[in-house]
């Protein structure tokens, strides 16, 4: 199940940096080409049988890349704190990873799997803080734009 979610996570940001307005060309090729190499790698291991010997081990990274994948966007809020504007913030997105980040949770919750729980919960947390921070922010910035 956590390599399912990786990789519709990957085909969701995929599709965010493609319709993001600062959308650049070489950063959705590169990101292409990343996630075909881990589809081409994860093919490989299943046609040998070996997905099931490291199943234990590739859950460990998909969980990696999932928490590196939530914490990402954290950047941008610390730019908005830095700076005191959130021009750029992009609400639809953050709300959209908070509730892919809630089902997943729930997944893992019915299913009792901490795997599951673990690295979606803390993107639930850290959704929600970059939400805060950047309505917070945004309701600064409208204010300072009519003084």
């Amino acid at each position: 199940i956590n390599i399912f979610g990786f990789f519709c996570m990957l085909i969701y940001t995929t599709i965010f940096l493609f319709f993001n307005g600062k959308f650049r060309f070489y950063l959705l090729f590169s990101t292409a080409c990343f996630y075909g190499s881990l589809i081409i790698i994860y093919q490989c291991l299943e046609i040998n049988s070996m997905i099931f010997e490291h199943s234990y081990m590739l859950g460990i990274i998909a969980n990696i890349l999932s928490i590196l994948a939530y914490i990402l966007p954290t950047y941008a809020s610390i730019r908005i704190i830095r700076d005191e504007i959130s021009h750029d913030f992009s609400c639809v997105f953050l709300v959209a990873q908070l509730f892919c980040t809630l089902s997943w949770t729930f997944v893992g919750i019915l299913s009792n799997d901490g795997f599951i729980i673990g690295p979606n919960l803390l993107g639930v947390l850290l959704s929600v803080f970059q939400i805060y921070i950047g309505m917070k922010y945004k309701q600064r910035s409208s204010k300072i734009g009519i003084i």
